[in-house]
């Protein structure tokens, strides 16, 4: 998945601010939970997860606070 995100990054067609402002956030708070998962073991109930993580768990990045869940 992180090779996958990476690409996607990479190709990605919005503007500046919006690319810049991905990149982060791939970083930060979804290729470390997900990034070594291989893509074909990559399943709904693996998102869900890793969405209600970002959504309950303290997050260093957000004043130790959870992501909100426009942001997860």
């Amino acid at each position: 998945m992180g090779e996958l995100l990476d690409r996607w990054l990479a190709n990605h067609r919005g503007d500046g601010t919006t690319t810049s402002g991905y990149e982060p956030k791939v970083r930060l708070h979804i290729k470390p939970h997900i990034g070594d998962t291989a893509v074909t073991e990559m399943t709904d109930e693996l998102l869900d997860a890793l969405y209600r993580q970002l959504e309950t768990e303290p997050c260093p990045t957000n004043h130790g606070k959870p992501l909100g869940p426009k942001t997860a």
